[in-house]
């Protein structure tokens, strides 16, 4: 890691972050409050045990998650956005018998 690339890591996954270059970032703009940005490269889910208490975390962190919620094969699971404004997922698995 440097000021121009971020590392996040734990066993099961790498991240490496790039910072956006100049040129770029000065047509991206956060609002307060952030507006949705769902037309991004990349959407992200993270497994959480909870879904409602990762939606505590967020919203204490300056997030948000959405309340529309829907089922897949063996999770729940509902959009969020962090501080930014960047859409993300949340999955919870469900019991072998949901």
């Amino acid at each position: 890691a440097d000021e121009h690339i971020i590392v996040l890591e734990s066993a099961a996954l790498q991240l490496v972050i790039h910072a956006i270059p100049a040129e770029i970032a000065t047509q991206v703009h956060i609002g307060t409050p952030p507006q949705r940005r769902a037309d991004v490269a990349l959407k992200f889910f993270v497994t959480v045990p909870v879904i409602a208490e990762a939606a505590i975390a967020a919203e204490e962190l300056g997030g948000q998650v959405f309340d529309e919620r829907w089922q897949g094969p063996g999770f729940a699971v509902c959009n969020a956005m962090d501080c930014e404004g960047n859409v993300f997922q949340l999955r919870e698995n469900l019991p072998a018998d949901q």
